[in-house]
Order: C-alpha cells, then sequence, then structure tokens
C-alpha cells in the first residue's frame, strides 16, 4: 500500500476496525425493543428502547446501584442546577416507572438473560440500544456516540409512520431466535476480545456479519410456515452472522407514512441509519473531529467492466468490513455503491485512489474498475425502497 495511504492503513488496523463494527452492531440493535407487539399497539407510547432495564437492575453507569437522586429542593443555590436537578428527577422517575412496567411483562420481553448479560459486557453497545431514545441522562452525560445517533436517527425518521406485522403474535417467537442467534455471537466477540483487540481481525469479522448457511436459512423458512425447531436446526440459527438474522427479524415489521402511500421495513429503517452512523464514524477517526450537530455523507460507486458477482463479494468485503468505510446501499450489474465519508476533497481523493490500489491487487487484473465519489443527502427511507 502507498505511504500516502495512513488513512486507509488506520481504518484497517485491528483496533479501530473493531471499534467501528462494534458501534455497527450497537446501531443494529437499537431498534431491538420495536420487534413485539407492544410497539405495534403502543407505538410511540412504548418505550423500546428501555428493553434492557439496566437502570432498574442497577446497571446504570452513573448510578452505580443507586437509583436515588437529589431532591430538587435541596438544590436551590442557583435557578440551572435546579432546574437540571428537577428536569433530571423527573425523567429518572419516568424511567424507573417504564422500566418497571417492561419487567412485568409476560412473558418476559428477552427469553433468557443471555443476550442482557452479554450486552453487560460491552456496555458501549448497550448505550446505543437504551440511550438513543428518551432517558434520564443530562445531554453533557450522553457519550459522543449516542449524540450522533440521535443527530442521524431525527434525519431518517418519519415521524408519520404507522406500523404492523402480518406476524403480530409472533413477534415474541421470533424475538427469541433473534436473542439466541445474538447472545451466541455476542459471547464469541467478547471472548475472542479478552485476549486483546488484535486478535479479531477481518476474518472474524466476515464470520460474524455476513455468516450464513443452507441449514440455518432453511431453519429460518420452516419456523416461517409454523414449524417448531428440531435441536440441531436451532444450532444452525444460533451460527448465522448478525446482519442475516437481524434482517430476517426486523423484516417482520412493516413501515408507512400516515397515508400508507410509502411502505418500508424496520431493516429497511435501521439498515439506513447504522449505515450512515458507520460512515460518520470512520470520517471522524480519519479527521479526528467528533461531529455534533452537523453532519454529511458520499457515496462511493465501484463499477466493472464486466459481470462478475465474485469480485463484487471481495469488493464489498473490502470497504465494509477489512477498512470499514461504510455500507452497500445498492448494486446493479457489473457494479455496486456504497455510503462513504465526506471528509474533504483531497483526503477522499487520497482514500479512493488507495482503496482502488488495494481492490486491484486483490482482483489481479482489474484495470477496467473505476470508482467514483457524489454527495449523498440523507433520505427519510432507505434507498433501496
Amino acid at each position: 500500500m502507498k505511504d500516502n495511504c495512513k488513512a486507509l492503513r488506520m481504518l484497517g488496523s485491528p483496533e479501530v476496525r473493531n471499534a467501528i463494527l462494534l458501534n455497527e452492531l450497537g446501531a443494529l440493535l437499537h431498534d431491538i425493543g420495536k420487534l413485539s407487539d407492544e410497539f405495534i399497539s403502543g407505538g410511540d407510547q412504548f418505550p423500546h428502547h428501555l428493553v434492557l432495564r439496566r437502570l432498574t437492575r442497577g446497571g446504570g453507569p452513573h448510578l452505580e446501584g443507586s437509583v436515588s437522586w437529589l431532591s430538587p429542593d435541596e438544590a436551590r443555590a442557583s435557578e440551572r442546577p435546579a432546574g437540571l436537578t428537577a428536569d433530571t428527577n423527573e425523567e429518572l422517575e419516568w424511567q424507573m416507572e417504564q422500566e418497571r412496567a417492561i419487567a412485568c411483562l409476560q412473558p418476559p420481553f428477552f427469553p433468557n438473560n443471555a443476550l442482557v448479560e452479554r450486552l453487560d459486557e460491552l456496555p458501549f453497545l448497550a448505550d446505543l440500544v437504551e440511550k438513543q431514545a428518551r432517558t434520564w441522562h443530562p445531554q453533557e452525560l450522553l457519550p459522543p456516540e449516542v449524540r450522533l445517533m440521535r443527530t442521524i436517527h431525527e434525519l431518517i425518521e418519519d415521524g408519520g409512520s404507522v406500523r404492523s406485522s402480518p406476524d403480530e403474535g409472533r413477534l415474541y417467537e421470533i424475538r427469541y431466535l433473534l436473542s439466541e442467534a445474538l447472545a451466541n455471537q455476542l459471547l464469541e466477540m467478547i471472548n475472542i476480545r479478552k485476549d486483546g483487540p488484535g486478535d479479531l481481525g477481518s476474518w472474524f469479522w466476515n464470520s460474524r456479519l455476513y455468516a450464513l448457511s443452507e441449514a440455518g436459512l432453511a431453519a429460518l423458512n420452516s419456523f416461517d410456515e409454523g414449524v417448531t425447531l428440531t435441536e440441531q436446526e436451532m444450532e444452525a440459527v444460533l451460527w448465522l452472522g448478525v446482519r442475516t438474522i437481524a434482517e430476517w427479524a426486523y423484516g417482520k415489521i412493516t413501515l408507512a407514512n400516515a397515508g400508507g402511500a410509502t411502505r418500508s421495513s424496520l431493516w429497511d429503517h435501521c439498515w439506513w441509519l447504522c449505515t450512515l452512523y458507520k460512515s460518520i464514524l470512520s470520517g471522524a477517526l480519519i479527521e479526528g473531529v467528533w461531529p455534533e450537530d452537523r453532519v454529511s455523507w458520499s457515496s462511493l460507486r465501484v463499477t466493472l467492466g464486466r459481470s462478475d458477482p465474485e469480485a463484487i463479494e471481495v469488493i464489498k468485503r473490502v470497504v465494509e468490513v477489512e477498512y470499514p468505510l461504510g455500507n452497500e446501499i445498492g448494486r446493479a450489474d457489473g457494479g455496486i455503491e456504497f455510503s462513504f465519508p465526506s471528509v474533504g476533497k483531497e483526503t477522499e481523493a487520497t482514500l479512493v485512489d488507495c482503496l482502488r490500489a488495494e481492490v486491484v491487487r486483490l482482483l489481479g487484473d482489474a484495470t477496467d474498475i473505476e470508482l467514483c465519489l457524489a454527495p449523498l443527502l440523507p433520505r427519510a427511507r432507505n434507498p433501496y425502497c
């Protein structure tokens, strides 16, 4: 790789790759509370982001097991601290009340504690699930990743959405399969990370994100047909990649605008947010500046002079995993398009040159490959739709 490819090498370093892809997982999981009959029937009244119940379980990182708070009457030294304390106390009480309500759901929201326990070991993933919507935490205490998620969410959220599912009444069982597979994959990530971040290579992430098998997909089809899975079929489901099982599960929820004219799925919404979030993260690491309110993206289109599905998959792994710059947002015969960080013309041009050199190296004789950038505007719906 060229000496001027420092930014690309940085993204491909184990520590940086792990951080970006783990954050991508957190973004993928942020909609797990919406995969429920309660969300469909209650809509915004159902606190889908509090399904982990970290506060009432004593897992609040700022509370250290305590759920008490300073009374507003004791904070009248100045008007602003008193107001902040009162607002925070109100949020805290609301969250405790809602978490207790979720804890009383029968059957329990999650079929066992495995997923919750895994997320407790990866708390920043849980933060993206829990804090991306309303919580008791003052804005100043929110991690920057959470603030970024909120900013992007506001750009793509369709406030007039209505929800439905042909699988209503079976969403608990669907969530059960998703939770079991996620818990299994997260355990693998945690076990590998204990030996040091350098042990998570792109080979590992390819298997955790993309893994699929004929047996696993057949088991999901059987489940959709109402068949109870055997132990062997369940084992096949457990090793499906995070994206594979999440797309299957989130695809059960249909989103539509108030008039019903535009329809998509919960997976479309989640994937689009996750894709934008990933590219912003990689751009922030390249530039060394964390974005707050103003965010922007580019799109990277890679075209070949021929139809070559295997080469397209190689390119996909390079951009999404090896040097995690973004995610696929569309493809056609002989071409594929990705989200891409907006990092200034000179840096973008260098990244594209270095990326092309890497793709040519992997594909061998690929003199006909072209890479081009264009602005990518945030849209209310996934570009697939």
